[in-house]
């Protein structure tokens, strides 16, 4: 302090005509570098003693005021209305007005398999998707959205490295409550591992990455209802980075991604769903996959397919295609919220006769991508001739219920979109057919050992047709995720039993009946 108020001499010069000259005199001045030091010492403090984040405070800077920092750090269950920056839909945008620093490096085995993935001849890539091409057409721009909550950072790795370099825009949102309304923690808020590991360059170098916070009040929307408000916010993002209705929406969860292969495809392929007249009426104009669902593990393979993530090209898209002659379509909660009623593409293909005599049907919310089923087909199929005949393969992933620990696997089925609170001291079989197969994975147990199983595919990986996540072709982090989740199984055994008995799992006898 003594060298911020430091007495100097300062000479006062008064030239006059005369050429006289001023006394000098003593002064104590403020000096504007030791103030700027004094502040950034009480911040630093400051953030200390209120167990805020020092990084929000020093980044974010101007971008919101004192109670958004508070708000993107720590959850307070209140009404939100009234703070500065958020939205009257309960938005606020990420408030990180720099974005940090490009970090990330691409392992160089991935790297290859990129070059030559992306090398390939395009009408070569086109033809084996039923697809046709046509020399020179540019590479059509991907926005990728998502919600985020309980995801681990093995998710993120994952999806970002099957599609690095390949997205325009990743745009992911958080909510400061669960599907069922209860308060959670923001685990992505700025300056926390998550957020630095998303927004590190790890999607590519190209890529921007985006953390929006839901933050609404609303009690009365639960479960399904609210996760549908939530991810109808996405808009908001694509719509600031300047999606256009040429470029490609992708809507999924984060641990939903299609092969890296087939958005190639997608980028320049001719495609039924983004030509006419489907590009214009808009009436099935959804890309649906075949998805492969991997249970907690690369080497639990679930036999059932999954059918998203989804693609509809912005044309088609709320707020980025051309709204004009074509009737908003009323939603379930306050009428412009949820779900599509009757009439308007509910239940599928259900329309009201003057949408479809004007030939002009709604445009697309990110929500209705996952609810609304118009899709021609589920046509995403790689289709290989080889010496046993036709091979059709799935050309997008579900990482399912990759967590890191037991907490997060149990929270998940309290809480969630299909939450049951009788889960809480079942054992893992009980809780979801989809854990069941994750126990029988590792204790590597055949379906016959279940008398009404949800199947898991018996194959070793090696063995497994067709395309895998780009990760996890290293080996050595396949067998470090696989005996991690036998620690979480084993330890939820020890803490809650098992539905599987020491001699079931010796013999392969028959159970009871898990939940489903």
């Amino acid at each position: 302090l003594s060298q911020i108020f430091s007495p100097v001499e300062e000479a006062h010069e008064m030239t006059a005509d005369n050429g006289t000259h001023g006394a000098s005199k003593r002064a104590f001045i403020l000096r504007p570098v030791y103030v700027m030091l004094l502040f950034i010492a009480f911040m630093i403090l400051h953030g200390l003693f209120v167990q805020e984040s020092f990084l929000v405070h020093i980044l974010v800077g101007d971008a919101v005021d004192t109670s958004q920092q508070r708000l993107v750090s720590q959850h307070r269950q209140s009404n939100w209305n009234g703070v500065s920056g958020i939205s009257e839909n309960g938005l606020l945008m990420d408030p990180m007005q720099r974005r940090n620093e490009i970090s990330f490096q691409v392992d160089e085995s991935f790297r290859k398999i990129y070059d030559k993935i992306d090398s390939e001849d395009e009408a070569t890539r086109c033809e084996r998707y039923g697809f046709t091409y046509t020399q020179g057409t540019k590479r059509r721009r991907v926005f990728f959205a998502a919600l985020v909550a309980s995801d681990s950072m093995d998710v993120i790795r994952i999806h970002a490295t099957e599609t690095y370099d390949i997205y325009h825009t990743v745009a992911l949102l958080e909510s400061n409550t669960t599907f069922s309304g209860t308060a959670r923690d923001l685990r992505f808020r700025p300056g926390s591992d998550l957020y630095n590991f998303a927004t590190s360059g790890v999607f590519g170098s190209s890529t921007q990455v985006f953390i929006d916070y839901w933050l609404a009040d609303a009690p009365d929307a639960k479960g399904m209802l609210r996760e549908s408000i939530q991810r109808e916010t996405l808009i908001e993002r694509w719509k600031q980075q300047g999606m256009k209705p040429d470029d490609i929406g992708v809507v999924g969860d984060i641990d939903e991604m299609f092969s890296r292969d087939f958005l190639r495809a997608a980028q320049v392929c001719n495609i039924r769903e983004f030509q006419e007249p489907t590009a214009s009426d808009c009436l099935k104009p959804k890309i649906v996959p075949s998805t492969i669902i991997f249970e907690s593990s690369p080497l639990c393979r679930k036999h059932k397919k999954w059918f998203h993530p989804d693609i509809v090209l912005g044309s088609c898209v709320d707020q980025i295609g051309d709204p004009s002659a074509r009737m908003v379509p009323v939603r379930g909660y306050q009428r412009t919220h949820g779900n599509r009623l009757k009439g308007y593409g509910r239940p599928e293909n259900d329309y009201r006769s003057e949408i479809v005599s004007s030939g002009r049907y709604p445009l697309w919310s990110v929500q209705d991508f996952r609810s609304v089923g118009g899709a021609s087909r589920q046509h995403n199929w790689v289709r290989v001739a080889n010496k046993t005949g036709v091979t059709e393969w799935g050309v997008a992933f579900h990482i399912h219920n990759f967590f890191d620990d037991l907490d997060a696997v149990r929270h998940k089925y309290l809480t969630y979109g299909h939450a049951d609170q009788n889960n809480a001291n079942k054992t893992l079989s009980e809780i979801s057919a989809d854990l069941d197969i994750v126990v029988r994975c590792i204790h590597d147990l055949p379906n016959s050992a279940n008398p009404k199983p949800n199947p898991r595919l018996e194959k070793a990986f090696k063995d497994i047709e067709g395309p895998t996540p780009i990760f996890f072709s290293n080996e050595t982090y396949r067998q470090i995720r696989h005996e991690h989740v036998r620690k979480i199984v084993v330890d939820d055994e020890a803490k809650f039993g098992s539905y599987y008995d020491d001699d079931v799992k010796a013999n392969s006898t028959k159970p009871k009946q898990p939940g489903h």
